[in-house]
């Protein structure tokens, strides 16, 4: 290694963040969570919506959720794209737009499924780009050794976000005694969404790095030729690929289908109503917020940067904690049922971020973009055919015994996909390895 490439690593590694990263990581937050609002608002209406349109629950629930996530992962695949060409707070202002139409526009639908699906596919089409591109920020604005707490505070907006629709909705809806009024007011969370996207558009850039992003998400130098190809074949990429995918199965199928199990008339559903569920659901949302920040420490500072453990724990906990559901001595006492939503929830709210840190901190930053799409979209795939296989068994059997199965079928597997996230190490220990390799100088004379 000559001179001048070590001189390079060392700036690399001495680049001062400013302190507007907060105000970023804050704008951030907001995103991540207004998106995650319209993605849960229907959750706990699903059997009003079935009623009202003469249709099966099942049925409502892939047209509700089903049809946000297929557009999701559409948009997602090439949001990582738009993001490296035009930057992500511009692509955001777009995306927050068109969440906060098909929010006001629900009222327009009325009873009608075929515009509720619609509007519901134009939602999806805006949080896509902006899941996709959400660790981009974390790369660019916070140091490599910050950036899995900086993604664990992310998702703790996001499951504070998911609490407050979790209720909110519910609330509005027995206001109003009207589900599509009740959707419309999701349009409040998008706006707080819009102005986070105001602020990454327009506010000030980050520190500057050939190799990183700019303050817009344009990078200062392209990937290699065939880079992209090389690291999609790598296994420990498959393998974070495969736990994503299983990962999303189970929680869009959880966050989705359990709330209506809660809420539905015995004998499908535990009879809770609107409000009883959105309630317990909030409850799991509580852990949801905890487990990202605890799920970044332990990571970071306990093993080291190393998630495999981890990650193949909380799929393990969080399968069998769903696998209880299906037990009537759970469903029939309040505390066990809490205690174990509150597990599952746990469980699963750590193993996300760890799987999204575990690419940020490993791939080289002018892939991020592209790879963090493509990861996003194969997510999304699979919390499409998650809440598809389940909604397909609700409409066939008109219980839940096979959707909560299929619910706890997704993380047992994920537990051997775990096994393989071993890869090289992150960039700036590569560097810091190989700089006292490197030849020695001769003395001038």
């Amino acid at each position: 290694m000559s001179a001048a490439t070590s001189a390079a690593d060392r700036r690399m590694t001495e680049i001062e963040y400013p302190r507007f990263r907060w105000i970023a990581l804050l704008a951030m937050g907001v995103a991540a969570g207004a998106t995650i609002a319209n993605v849960v608002a229907p959750a706990t209406l699903i059997p009003e919506i079935a009623r009202r349109t003469g249709i099966s629950m099942g049925a409502a629930a892939l047209g509700t959720m089903g049809t946000l996530d297929l557009s999701t992962g559409s948009s997602a695949l090439i949001g990582g794209f738009l993001a490296d060409r035009f930057g992500f707070g511009r692509v955001w202002l777009v995306c927050f737009a068109m969440m906060i139409a098909g929010a006001l526009l629900m009222p327009l639908c009325g009873d009608s499924f075929g515009g509720l699906a619609a509007l519901r596919l134009l939602q999806g089409f805006g949080a896509g780009p902006v899941v996709a591109t959400l660790p981009m920020g974390a790369m660019r604005w916070f140091p490599a050794r910050d950036r899995g707490i900086v993604i664990g505070v992310q998702g703790t907006m996001v499951s504070l976000s998911a609490a407050g629709t979790m209720l909110f909705v519910p609330a509005m809806f027995q206001r109003s005694g009207d589900w599509s009024h009740a959707l419309a007011w999701v349009a409040l969370f998008s706006l707080a969404g819009l102005l986070a996207a105001l602020v990454m558009a327009f506010g000030p850039q980050p520190p500057a790095d050939p190799h990183a992003p700019d303050a817009r998400g344009r990078h200062g130098a392209p990937p290699s030729r065939g880079e992209m190809g090389r690291v999609l074949r790598l296994p420990a990429t498959l393998a974070a690929i495969a736990c994503g995918f299983l990962f999303t199965w189970q929680q869009r199928a959880f966050n989705d289908m359990v709330p209506a199990f809660l809420a539905s008339d015995p004998p499908a559903g535990l009879g809770h109503g609107p409000l009883g569920a959105g309630v317990m659901m909030s409850a799991v949302q509580v852990a949801f917020m905890i487990g990202p920040l605890l799920g970044g420490v332990l990571t970071d500072r306990v093993f080291r940067g190393s998630a495999r453990v981890l990650i193949a724990g909380c799929f393990a906990l969080s399968g069998a904690a769903a696998a209880a559901l299906l037990l009537p001595a759970v469903q029939h006492d309040g505390r066990l049922l809490a205690a174990t939503l509150l597990a599952c929830g746990f469980a699963m709210s750590i193993t996300s971020p760890q799987v999204m840190t575990f690419i940020v901190k490993r791939h080289p930053p002018q892939i991020i973009g592209k790879l963090g799409g493509i990861l996003m979209a194969c997510n999304i795939v699979g919390g499409l055919v998650g809440v598809a296989l389940c909604a397909y068994a609700l409409h066939v059997s008109n219980a839940y015994t096979w959707t909560l199965a299929l619910i706890a079928a997704a993380p047992l597997l994920g537990v051997f996909a775990a096994l393989f996230l071993v890869g090289p190490a992150p960039p700036a220990a590569r560097a810091a390895r190989a700089a006292p390799q490197a030849a020695p100088q001769p003395t001038p004379r």
